[in-house]
Protein backbone atom coordinates (compact mmCIF):
# COMPACT_ATOMS: atom_id res chain seq x y z
CA UNK A 1 0.00 0.00 0.00
CA UNK A 2 1.64 3.19 -1.35
CA UNK A 3 0.56 6.85 -1.36
CA UNK A 4 1.72 8.55 -4.43
CA UNK A 5 1.62 12.55 -4.78
CA UNK A 6 0.98 14.89 -7.83
CA UNK A 7 2.60 17.94 -7.36
CA UNK A 8 1.43 19.38 -11.28
CA UNK A 9 -2.03 19.27 -10.72
CA UNK A 10 -2.65 15.90 -11.22
CA UNK A 11 -0.47 15.39 -15.16
CA UNK A 12 2.03 13.03 -13.52
CA UNK A 13 2.10 11.43 -10.13
CA UNK A 14 4.82 9.35 -8.54
CA UNK A 15 5.87 6.10 -9.32
CA UNK A 16 5.05 3.77 -6.16
CA UNK A 17 8.15 3.58 -5.08
CA UNK A 18 9.10 7.58 -5.16
CA UNK A 19 5.77 7.54 -2.88
CA UNK A 20 5.63 6.67 0.51
CA UNK A 21 4.83 2.97 1.08
CA UNK A 22 2.54 2.31 3.83
CA UNK A 23 2.67 -1.02 4.21
CA UNK A 24 4.87 -3.68 1.79
CA UNK A 25 2.83 -6.73 2.08
CA UNK A 26 -0.76 -7.73 0.00
CA UNK A 27 -3.15 -5.18 1.28
CA UNK A 28 -6.47 -3.94 -0.78
CA UNK A 29 -9.36 -1.77 -0.55
CA UNK A 30 -8.60 1.64 1.18
CA UNK A 31 -10.13 4.97 1.86
CA UNK A 32 -7.97 8.06 2.65
CA UNK A 33 -9.89 11.22 4.53
CA UNK A 34 -8.69 14.61 5.17
CA UNK A 35 -8.98 15.13 8.99
CA UNK A 36 -7.02 18.11 9.65
CA UNK A 37 -4.75 20.98 8.70
CA UNK A 38 -1.72 18.63 8.20
CA UNK A 39 -3.45 15.31 8.97
CA UNK A 40 -4.41 12.52 6.86
CA UNK A 41 -6.41 9.39 7.78
CA UNK A 42 -5.85 6.67 6.03
CA UNK A 43 -8.25 3.35 6.18
CA UNK A 44 -7.07 -0.12 4.44
CA UNK A 45 -6.89 -3.64 4.28
CA UNK A 46 -3.68 -5.62 4.72
CA UNK A 47 -2.11 -8.67 5.95
CA UNK A 48 1.42 -10.76 5.82
CA UNK A 49 0.15 -13.59 3.59
CA UNK A 50 -3.46 -12.43 2.73
CA UNK A 51 -4.49 -8.90 1.85
CA UNK A 52 -7.50 -9.14 4.10
CA UNK A 53 -5.84 -10.36 7.44
CA UNK A 54 -6.73 -7.32 9.16
CA UNK A 55 -7.98 -3.62 8.43
CA UNK A 56 -5.67 -0.78 9.54
CA UNK A 57 -6.14 2.71 9.99
CA UNK A 58 -2.96 4.90 9.77
CA UNK A 59 -3.00 9.05 10.54
CA UNK A 60 -0.30 10.98 9.06
CA UNK A 61 0.96 14.43 8.20
CA UNK A 62 2.82 15.58 5.01
CA UNK A 63 6.26 15.45 6.36
CA UNK A 64 5.93 11.88 7.19
CA UNK A 65 4.81 11.27 3.69
CA UNK A 66 7.87 13.11 1.97
CA UNK A 67 9.73 10.71 4.31
CA UNK A 68 11.99 7.59 3.11
CA UNK A 69 10.53 4.24 2.91
CA UNK A 70 11.90 1.66 5.01
CA UNK A 71 13.50 -0.90 3.38
CA UNK A 72 10.87 -3.79 2.32
CA UNK A 73 10.62 -7.04 4.30
CA UNK A 74 11.67 -9.41 1.55
CA UNK A 75 8.24 -10.14 0.34
CA UNK A 76 8.42 -12.73 -2.72
CA UNK A 77 7.43 -11.54 -5.71
CA UNK A 78 3.58 -12.17 -6.89
CA UNK A 79 3.63 -14.43 -9.86
CA UNK A 80 2.93 -13.11 -12.73
CA UNK A 81 -0.99 -12.98 -13.63
CA UNK A 82 -3.68 -10.91 -15.33
CA UNK A 83 -3.71 -7.55 -15.34
CA UNK A 84 -5.81 -4.78 -16.24
CA UNK A 85 -4.33 -2.51 -18.39
CA UNK A 86 -3.65 0.91 -17.21
CA UNK A 87 -5.31 3.47 -20.03
CA UNK A 88 -3.09 6.35 -17.90
CA UNK A 89 0.20 5.65 -20.58
CA UNK A 90 1.89 5.50 -16.92
CA UNK A 91 2.84 1.59 -17.42
CA UNK A 92 1.08 0.61 -13.97
CA UNK A 93 -1.06 -2.17 -14.77
CA UNK A 94 -2.74 -4.15 -11.68
CA UNK A 95 -2.50 -7.67 -11.14
CA UNK A 96 -5.46 -9.38 -10.33
CA UNK A 97 -5.53 -11.65 -7.51
CA UNK A 98 -7.92 -14.53 -5.77
CA UNK A 99 -9.30 -15.64 -8.55
CA UNK A 100 -11.21 -12.57 -10.46
CA UNK A 101 -13.06 -13.48 -13.33
CA UNK A 102 -14.83 -10.79 -15.70
CA UNK A 103 -18.29 -10.36 -15.37
CA UNK A 104 -20.64 -9.66 -18.62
Amino acid sequence: MAIRSSFDETETWETWQEGRVIHWGPAAYSDMTKIGDDLVGLLYEKGDTLPYEELSFAIMNEAYLDGPNDEPPGYETPAPGPTTPDISGEDNEAFLRGGASIVS
